[in-house]
């Protein structure tokens, strides 16, 4: 979807799900504590 222009956001508390994502943010108490991002995933 970058290719396009396009960004989706995904909310979950799902770790299996999430772990899906090329990038990973984690939030607590309302703050971005972490972002992970991998080269590709399946």
């Amino acid at each position: 979807m970058a290719e396009h222009g396009l960004t989706f956001v995904m909310v979950t508390h799902d770790s299996s799900i999430a772990r899906r994502s090329p990038r990973l943010a984690t939030i607590k108490a309302g703050q971005i504590t972490l972002i992970e991002q991998y080269a590709q995933r399946q």
